[in-house]
């Protein structure tokens, strides 16, 4: 389907002029005009011209005081300029003007929830929620926000709250099925994402998420089956070919340099592509190819534990006890509670 590319509108001072606003000669009441204005307001604010949806919105806001809906979409233009203070003033004006409107509410909650200020915004949510009982967005907002606050089983209520409300809402699914996955409900995250799919979301992360869940359980096929429908959807996914290579390491490993190379092509700085193409190396007993790919894994995240180890391993094959050291001591201070890890820096400690 192809994609509608935004026209240049005209220039926004002969727009507003057009209007009768840029000298403020009229009011918002003609209903043409006011069609006018919020149809403008709106194309700039869903192409993402944010200044000029500002400066609309803004207008509106300062001809016509007593609407709402302007100063909830001045308040949408502002946060999305990360300009947080002006944004919440432009969202409290809006409930006072019309305090039974659950949408201002929702959107202060969104904008507070941004800066990290969690209480306030769940009371927000809370309260579009009171005022609008099947408003979707705010539950899944308010699910959002219980998970920062690791509110593992509350958050897993308010999300299936979401998907009962709007079953094609993907962001829902992968937010209930992180929360699951924290409580070790494996079986209920499977099921999660098995029902997101059931919905027709195609959506390559969920695919992925899901592909991830089957290869734990050793579910190889299925999950190989999974990744390849998360790159058809998504060929770009370094994530799911990094999966997909994970996948395949004992039963096509010609496939899986091929995957990973492509991929690190793709995404040249995804850590996780150097750990994993490390791994197929060492595989291979190419340990200078090992070495640099864990070098460049911890070049792109220096606090990536895995490409430490790896690299510890490898020096201890080359008998490069003193490298292996250091690499080792770095894994245990990024992982203390690996128990493995420490026995393997003591060990390597006393043949000094």
């Amino acid at each position: 389907m192809a994609i509608k590319k935004h026209q240049p509108a005209p220039p926004l001072k002969l727009f507003l002029a057009l209007l009768g606003l840029a000298t403020g000669l009229y009011f918002i009441t003609d209903p043409i005009r006011h069609q006018w204005i919020y149809q403008r307001g709106n194309a700039e604010l869903a192409a993402g011209n944010y200044a000029e949806a500002e400066t609309i919105w803004r207008q509106a806001a300062q001809q016509n005081p007593k609407t709402n809906t302007h100063y909830i979409r001045l308040g949408n233009a502002l946060s999305s300029q990360q300009k947080w203070s002006d944004a919440i003033a432009q969202y409290r004006n809006a409930i006072k003007l019309n305090p039974g409107d659950p949408t201002a509410p929702h959107f202060l909650a969104e904008t507070l929830a941004a800066q990290g200020r969690i209480d306030e915004a769940i009371g927000y949510y809370r309260q579009a929620i009171s005022l609008a009982p099947n408003y979707a967005a705010a539950y899944l907002g308010l699910a959002n926000t219980l998970k920062t606050q690791q509110n593992w089983d509350a958050a897993i209520r308010t999300y299936r709250q979401a998907i009962k409300l709007s079953p094609q809402t993907p962001e829902a699914y992968l937010g209930l099925g992180e929360a699951l996955k924290r409580q070790n409900q494996s079986d209920a995250t499977l099921s999660t994402y098995r029902q997101a799919i059931k919905q027709n979301l195609s959506n390559p992360i969920i695919h992925k998420e899901l592909a991830d869940l089957l290869l734990q359980k050793g579910q190889t096929q299925d999950a190989i089956e999974q990744y390849r429908r998360s790159i058809e959807l998504e060929p770009n996914y370094a994530a799911a070919k990094n999966g997909l290579g994970t996948a395949l390491q004992t039963t096509q490993p010609d496939e899986v340099m091929t995957i990973y190379r492509q991929a690190i092509a793709q995404s040249p700085t995804h850590a996780p592509l150097r750990v994993s193409i490390g791994k197929a190396f060492k595989q291979k007993n190419q340990l200078e190819d090992v070495i640099a790919s864990y070098k460049k894994a911890i070049e792109l995240d220096p606090i990536t534990p895995s490409a430490y180890r790896g690299l510890g391993e490898a020096f201890i094959q080359q008998k490069k006890r003193k490298d292996a050291i250091e690499a080792y001591r770095t894994v245990v201070k990024l992982n203390p509670s690996d128990r493995q890890n420490r026995d393997q820096l003591t060990k390597l400690q006393r043949k000094q």
